[in-house]
């Protein structure tokens, strides 16, 4: 096995092979770009600002809204934003790109990195969006992937080894994605934290792109990328314009799902306002017979008292109430069903009576309104 030691000073790089004793000295030109650097300076400086997007706002709805699901993108993007800051220094930081590229000959250390961490936050994204945890299968899954990207660079050099190393974290999506594709159509529909056209369309969306970029990975590095070591000949090209498609692909449907759970949010002072026959609801008047029941019954926990005040703007039924109680809690169909002693049929009956006046189509929409509501605001009509 090969082992090559490197040093490099300005533009002398000197590699040398302790198999055999041999230096071989490399004079580095200017790193090979596709494009006009100006373009390639702003098209940087536009993935930044979008990849940043997605994060300020995921955060604001992990702050503001406490989505489950926000927190896992976030860091999701987080690795995406330094993968890319690290990729456009590359290509404009001649130091930071020899540094760099004689790592990734020895041992690729940042870009493992990089790659764990996204493929960590893909698997955390999962389960947050179907509502489960994170499981001993897939923690294995990802150590098994972290032990292809230590042993692929110690065992092969060259062009093979790189394209092996990149592929093999195209091929961990595909694998994830194609599980939880055959995986989604068993779930029970209610336990979605997401709506599953979305998480549908994100998983076929990786799946095409991530063959897309194996293909493209394999022209680049074959044909365009060099590896000729003993020449002193090194030029490698770290952007794939189909990874950076499937990112911002990624980030259109964050950033609408983003937008679409901060306008739930908002839609809190009116979605309460019409009752069951289509009439504005007054608040006060609807908790005058719990407030006055409350003077002489027990005093009830801030969560009772949401899930109270929530049902009564909202006119639900007191058997809608019930269902409302455990669809907050988490609960699927059949749960209810067993916990209240009636059959699914009528379960997703009054679920759907709840949906319909909330003016809501999914479980999660009720999740985000329900999340965004404050109980005190008892003097104005609507939620």
């Amino acid at each position: 096995m090969p082992e090559f030691w490197a040093v490099w000073d300005g533009n002398l790089i000197e590699f040398k092979k302790m198999s055999v004793g041999k230096t071989c000295p490399f004079r580095r030109g200017e790193h090979t770009r596709m494009i006009d650097p100006t373009l390639s300076f702003v098209y940087n400086v536009i993935q930044i600002v979008v990849y940043a997007s997605v994060i300020s706002i995921g955060i604001s709805l992990k702050i503001s809204r406490n989505s489950k699901t926000a927190g896992p993108i976030v860091g999701l993007f987080l690795f995406i934003l330094a993968d890319s800051v690290v990729i456009f220094m590359t290509e404009f930081l001649p130091d930071f790109m020899q540094w760099y590229e004689v790592n990734f000959i020895r041992t690729p250390s940042l870009k493992m990195l990089i790659f764990l961490g996204t493929g960590f936050f893909m698997l955390l994204c999962w389960s947050s969006a179907t509502g489960s945890v994170f499981t001993g299968g897939q923690g294995l899954l990802l150590f098994g992937f972290g032990l292809w990207l230590i042993f692929v660079p110690l065992l092969l050099d060259g062009a093979v080894e790189s394209f092996l190393f990149f592929s093999g974290y195209q091929v961990f999506c595909i694998c994830v994605s194609i599980y939880a594709l055959w995986k989604i159509r068993k779930l029970d529909p209610s336990r979605l934290q997401l709506p599953a056209q979305w998480i549908w369309t994100f998983l076929i969306v990786t799946v095409v792109f991530c063959v897309l970029i194996m293909a493209e990975d394999n022209c680049v590095i074959f044909y365009i990328d060099n590896y000729d070591l003993m020449k002193g000949d090194l030029n490698i090209y770290y952007r794939s314009v189909s990874e950076d498609l499937l990112r911002f692909v990624y980030s259109g449907l964050i950033l609408s799902l983003f937008i679409d759970q901060l306008r739930r949010g908002e839609t809190k002072r009116t979605v309460g306002a019409a009752s069951y026959a289509g009439e504005a609801v007054c608040p006060a008047a609807a908790l005058s017979t719990s407030e006055a029941d409350s003077e002489s019954g027990p005093v009830r926990t801030p969560a009772e008292y949401k899930r109270m005040k929530f049902a009564r703007i909202l006119t639900l039924t007191e058997r809608e109430e019930e269902v409302l109680t455990l669809l907050i809690d988490g609960r699927s169909n059949q749960d209810i069903s067993g916990a209240l002693h009636i059959s699914v049929g009528t379960v997703k009956a009054h679920v759907h009576g709840i949906y319909r006046k909330a003016k809501i189509t999914h479980r999660y929409e009720l999740r985000t309104l329900y999340e965004a509501f404050d109980p005190e605001e008892s003097d104005e009509p609507g939620l």
